[in-house]
């Protein structure tokens, strides 16, 4: 578990079988629960319908956080801090 440093952030989990986000509400030393949202998708295994159910899960519930946390299952994991800029539909 991270040490919460009182900033926001989603947790996003891309199954096999379904795609779930969580939103987080920081606070010094805990989080709240904001948000729990869970969609399967089936046999869509593709990036770009996995993509497009993603867009619309942020887009139906209004997350606007920019932090973000995931998991990846694999015997070899690197984490990186990404800070990409606003673009464009």
């Amino acid at each position: 578990m991270f040490p919460f440093t009182g900033k926001n952030l989603i947790g996003v989990d891309i199954g096999s079988y379904s795609i779930k986000i969580v939103g987080l509400k920081g606070r010094k030393n805990s989080c709240t629960l904001e948000v729990a949202v869970l969609s399967e998708t089936g046999d869509s295994n593709s990036g770009e319908a996995v993509s497009d159910i993603l867009s619309m899960l942020v887009r139906m519930h209004n997350i606007r956080e920019r932090r973000a946390a995931t998991a990846i299952p694999s015997a070899v994991l690197t984490f990186r801090h990404m800070n990409l800029p606003v673009m464009p539909e």
